[in-house]
């Protein structure tokens, strides 16, 4: 109850919170000014350019989301988990290997890949072999059941009598 290091966790869970915040707040003002810069050039281009610029803004707004996102998904929880911890709600040491080791190197690994337009061409190219691929499939199975009701449909004979194809 009487922990010398409350004041320490807490004055790390503090700085912790207010630099996820700030973060957060200088990536919507980068984008906010991307999107005013965009916009200011998109007003000066002719109308052939004028879709490469949306391109680029949508991109960056993107990954600045992906990045914002990112971030609060690894670091919320930890926060929570010490802040349930130091609260003496939860025992949560047997966790601190888990966020230290796994879950908060993810956002140093993440990071990197949402800046990187490689891997983005490269799942969306992914992404739309396989949405083909499944089109594809889905029309020859289509087309086969198609076929083989026309086969097995009755015609009426002339004589009144039902016949099969």
């Amino acid at each position: 109850k009487d922990d010398p290091q409350k004041l320490f966790v807490w004055t790390y869970l503090s700085i912790n919170c207010a630099n996820t915040i700030v973060i957060s707040v200088c990536y919507l003002i980068i984008l906010a000014r991307a999107n005013r810069t965009a916009r200011k050039v998109h007003g000066m281009m002719a109308n052939g350019k004028k879709g490469q610029v949306d391109h680029k803004a949508d991109r960056l707004q993107k990954s600045v989301s992906r990045i914002i996102v990112t971030d609060l998904l690894c670091w919320i929880p930890f926060v929570f988990i010490c802040v349930l911890h130091s609260t003496e709600v939860m025992d949560a040491t047997g966790l601190y290997g888990f966020f230290s080791i796994i879950l908060l190197p993810i956002n140093s690994i993440v990071n990197p890949i949402i800046y990187d337009d490689y891997l983005e061409t490269q799942i969306t190219y992914m992404i739309k072999y396989l949405r083909g691929s499944l089109t594809r499939s889905l029309s020859r199975i289509t087309s086969r059941l198609h076929s083989q009701e026309s086969k097995n449909s009755v015609i009426a004979a002339p004589n009144g009598l039902e016949m099969t194809e």
